[in-house]
């Protein structure tokens, strides 16, 4: 998955690519399904602060 990281970096924002991790791709017939999954490191300017996590919906 190495190999899609400089891809993204030009189709995705540059958040998505430095938030998430990518954890997998799946092709099926014309279309590439990305899976992410966020990183648990908060943006630097919110070392500062206490954050609580509320999650995401499943897939």
């Amino acid at each position: 998955m190495e190999n899609y990281i400089e891809l993204l970096k030009l189709i995705l924002p540059e958040l998505i690519v430095e938030h998430f991790d990518l954890v997998n791709t799946k092709i099926e017939q014309e279309k590439m399904h990305l899976f992410f999954e966020e990183k648990s490191t908060p943006p630097k300017e919110y070392n500062n602060r206490q954050l609580v996590s509320k999650g995401f919906l499943n897939e």
